[in-house]
């Protein structure tokens, strides 16, 4: 599947308001896809609208070529199978933004969000059909080259839209899948808006980043799934959004089974263990769709307690956030920031 992530998100309903029957019902033009292994929708409440869906595609194309890590010919599977340099043009700036977006991130959550966690996973078994658990032993051979402080195993210079990228341990791989989907619909939507298009809703995969009104003239109506593992999804909570962005994160659907037990595929980056805790899933509202496909992936990695500690810390980023544990049968809901 391609951009399986670190952490999956649940995925988004969308819901359209109806409760004012006097209010004006703009044009809406929608468009939708195949994508990244999953589907994309692009919503544009306007008049007049002249895209074509052949724009879309373009870039979700060009996208992939940089960031695909199921792409073999794609610039990020070449500098994984690179010994330590890489270089080349970046020119859209899709593969530096991604990198310094996740810096970021790593930074902020005290490397809870990794990108070269990627060895963790492929060890772990979630990129084989055969999953065989890691022992503790093993975990630590591999976090020896896992870590994406700058300038420690990793490193990279950007100058005249030449992208070049080291590593100190040719086994270091990137890997963003848990924040590139994000990124991918912040790109959408910046091309929308430049076009002068104000009404917008772009969603990949579950990740959603929206602005101005919904075609009934309301804010956009988000559901957001109930952490539970069967394919029949219901919604456990309806939110309402403009001018912002939002990425759930869980891990209650990509796990396996071996000998009887669950492994989920929520690896922490700094122990190379699955994390223990009751957190079944992460929902967070941003600015940026990025931000919050990264940060979900991040509080799944913390857990709830840290997490507050973590909202509370960095309060002047305004994020908004919801928490759902696991409590027996129950689930548990609690919203931060609203």
């Amino acid at each position: 599947m391609y951009f399986q992530r670190i952490s999956f998100f649940l995925l988004a309903l969308i819901l359209f308001s109806c409760n004012n029957a006097e209010q004006k019902v703009s044009k809406i033009h929608i468009f939708q896809g195949e994508t990244q292994g999953t589907t994309y929708t692009i919503q544009v409440v306007a008049e007049k609208c002249d895209l074509k869906k052949k724009e879309f595609d373009s870039i979700l194309s060009d996208f992939d070529l940089y960031l695909s890590t199921y792409k073999r010919d794609s610039y990020i599977s070449k500098f994984n199978e690179s010994e330590l340099n890489y270089s080349f043009e970046d020119k859209n700036k899709y593969f530096f933004r991604c990198l310094t977006e996740s810096q970021k991130i790593h930074h902020l959550s005290d490397g809870a969000f990794d990108p070269t966690v990627f060895p963790l996973i492929e060890g772990w078994g979630f990129f084989k059909e055969n999953h065989v658990p890691l022992s503790k032993t093993q975990a630590d051979s591999i976090l020896q080259f896992v870590d994406f402080t700058k300038g420690k195993l990793f490193d990279f210079h950007f100058n005249d839209n030449l992208l070049s990228l080291t590593k100190k341990d040719p086994r270091l791989k990137l890997d963003f899948n848990a924040i590139a989907q994000g990124l991918s619909v912040d790109i959408l939507f910046e091309y929308l808006a430049k076009k002068g298009f104000e009404n917008i809703f772009v969603e990949i995969g579950g990740e959603i980043r929206v602005s101005g009104k919904n075609k009934e003239g309301n804010n956009w109506r988000i559901g957001i799934d109930k952490p539970e593992e069967s394919e029949q999804r219901s919604i456990q909570e309806i939110i309402e959004l403009s001018d912002c962005a939002i990425a759930t994160s869980g891990n209650y659907r990509k796990f396996y089974t071996f000998q009887g037990k669950k492994y989920a595929h929520t690896i922490d980056p700094k122990t190379g263990m699955q994390v223990k805790h009751q957190l079944l899933s992460a929902t967070v509202i941003a600015p940026r769709a990025a931000m919050a496909d990264g940060l979900a992936t991040a509080f799944m990695v913390m857990g709830k307690h840290r997490t507050l500690q973590f909202l509370k810390k960095h309060s002047s980023l305004k994020l908004k956030v919801l928490l759902i544990e696991s409590d027996k049968n129950n689930y548990l809901l609690s919203k931060h920031g609203f």
